[in-house]
């Protein structure tokens, strides 16, 4: 394929995927949208979440924090490292939970 073909099948994946976005925001049932986009039998992780768009249509506060609470919890499992996490404990709101993991550090 030639680098015009790519470029074009990228803008046309953009716009298809900020199309997909925008209707997501619109809707009255993200509750039931975020039950679809959710991995199976797992907690988001940024991959997850950032590759749906969550962070873009999400309206409410207090699932925006649960999912941030997911996605710190999901690093901190894989990696130990309360550096790498401390960002989504604070987005979240979850600062006692920070403090303690960062006491055990």
């Amino acid at each position: 394929q030639t680098s015009s073909t790519l470029e074009r099948e990228k803008e046309v994946h953009d716009t298809a995927a900020s199309a997909a976005f925008l209707s997501a925001l619109m809707s009255d049932s993200q509750g039931r949208l975020l039950d679809a986009c959710r991995p199976k039998n797992e907690k988001f992780n940024w991959e997850s979440a950032r590759s749906v768009g969550i962070p873009f249509w999400a309206r409410s506060e207090k699932v925006i924090s649960s999912i941030a609470e997911e996605i710190a919890q999901s690093i901190y499992k894989t990696t130990k490292s309360v550096m790498d996490c401390a960002l989504y404990y604070v987005a979240s709101r979850k600062m006692k939970t920070l403090k303690a993991i960062a006491a055990t550090d």
